[in-house]
């Protein structure tokens, strides 16, 4: 702009809309990056439960059929 020029309403509000729908644009898809990684962890986590609850199960049962067959094997030695 030389000397003495002005700025038209248009220009300025070119001046302010623009950064403004940027950033308005560029937080919105960092939202939605953040969004989906944390949806992504909390789906890792979920399975990482159900993986360490199924363990726990089956340590459970392993535990009674080890008893189970000590016992047997207890029977059979008195015989």
């Amino acid at each position: 702009m030389g000397a003495g020029s002005t700025m038209t309403n248009e220009q300025f509000y070119l001046s302010i809309g623009v950064p403004i729908l940027f950033n308005g644009l560029a937080l919105t898809l960092v939202t939605i990056t953040l969004s989906n990684r944390i949806g992504d962890l909390v789906a890792r986590m979920t399975s990482f439960e159900q993986r360490m609850a199924t363990k726990e199960e089956l340590r459970r049962v392993e535990e009674v059929l080890d008893a189970r067959l000590r016992h047997i094997e207890e029977e059979l030695e008195r015989r």
